[in-house]
């Protein structure tokens, strides 16, 4: 088995504990290497708490973002989020692996940071 081959949960990144969203990027398509004005999505940065605050881009195919970035950096509050249809997967890079992430959905859940 390749180290691409394997298939990783939302619960392997997270370390069974919450998300906290930290940066929102809009996704555009690419057509002949060049950058169109098509927007596929939103990649979405969140930190793992349980995971010494390790960090991950998930992205997910939308029209909006569940938050616009002005209300992510003027919250006073960590934002809780969780995926839906999460798939994580290694891939090989300039010769070195590096982790892709996707979802179908992202939503805001309540909760605290912490054990």
């Amino acid at each position: 088995m390749k180290i691409t081959e394997l298939k990783i949960t939302k619960d392997q990144v997270s370390g069974n504990g919450p998300l906290i969203l930290v940066e929102i990027r809009e996704v555009y398509d690419y057509e002949g290497g060049e950058k169109t004005n098509r927007l596929l999505g939103y990649k979405y940065q969140v930190i793992a708490p349980m995971r010494k605050y390790e960090s991950a881009f998930v992205k997910v195919e939308s029209t909006a973002p569940i938050i616009t970035t002005e209300e992510l950096e003027e919250t006073d509050t960590p934002i809780l989020v969780d995926f839906e249809g999460f798939e994580g997967k290694f891939y090989k890079y300039n010769g070195d692996y590096a982790f892709s992430a996707k979802a179908k959905a992202i939503k805001i859940v309540s909760g605290k940071v912490g054990k």
